[in-house]
């Protein structure tokens, strides 16, 4: 809503030359709001980062892990492998 306000102001005014003039505002508490506005939204894309940035670390150190199991039971698995070929050969030769 905020970028529609901005945009009506700015065709409102015809003022095409400059978009981020302050003096096209009818006030100063207009550009005021839209400087509040706009910093509230640059915090939020800092906040919203570092949230998608932790998600992320967290799903890679999920899938690692996930990795590192199904890694340790192939290696089980292959050890029971191992001893019971083994103790069929052993059995097949005595």
């Amino acid at each position: 809503m905020g970028k529609i306000f901005v945009f009506s102001c700015i065709y409102n005014n015809y003022n095409y030359s400059n978009d981020y003039d302050v003096s096209i505002y009818k006030n100063e508490v207009q550009a005021n709001v839209l400087y509040s506005i706009s910093l509230g939204l640059a915090v939020m894309n800092i906040f919203v980062y570092f949230l998608i940035n932790d998600i992320v670390t967290s799903e890679a150190k999920l899938h690692e892990k996930e990795v590192l199991g199904l890694q340790f039971k192939n290696q089980i698995d292959m050890y029971r492998s191992i001893s019971e070929n083994y103790e069929i050969q052993k059995k097949k030769v005595t």
